[in-house]
């Protein structure tokens, strides 16, 4: 990897501990069932992603196991987490059922699916429960 500057490397590192934290919690808290807390980390995820994309060096996220798919299914959970939080009748955006419908590589919003494919997602368990 080739780094700018040590200043560069100390905050890719620490951007990365940041975003494998937030993962860890957005998939712990779908897992355990609490819709408003994964879409809270997924979101987090996602922005956390968002701006270390353009200050690390090219593919360095994904070289950390971060790739598209990561971020498409951080992006699923952050959605669908919000719309069961906010309950029956309400969604943050409208328009998601008929997008995934217009985009046949990305699972209805109504059934989330995963594959074994997922299964090399960045792994790790929280030995706690996050606080």
């Amino acid at each position: 990897m080739k780094w700018r500057d040590d200043a560069q490397k100390k905050n890719c590192e620490a951007t990365l501990e940041n975003l494998r934290a937030a993962f860890l919690r957005a998939r712990y808290y779908s897992i355990q069932g609490d819709s408003c807390a994964c879409a809270e980390n997924a979101a987090l995820f996602l922005s956390i992603y968002e701006k270390a994309k353009p200050s690390c060096p090219e593919n360095f996220l994904i070289n950390e196991g971060y790739n598209d798919r990561i971020t498409r299914n951080m992006g699923w959970l952050q959605v669908l987490g919000e719309k069961r939080c906010l309950g029956p009748g309400t969604a943050p955006d409208a328009n998601a059922e008929s997008k995934a419908a217009q985009n046949p590589e990305t699972p209805h919003a109504s059934t989330p699916q995963r594959t074994a494919a997922d299964a090399d997602t960045p792994l790790g368990k929280p030995t706690a429960a996050p606080q």
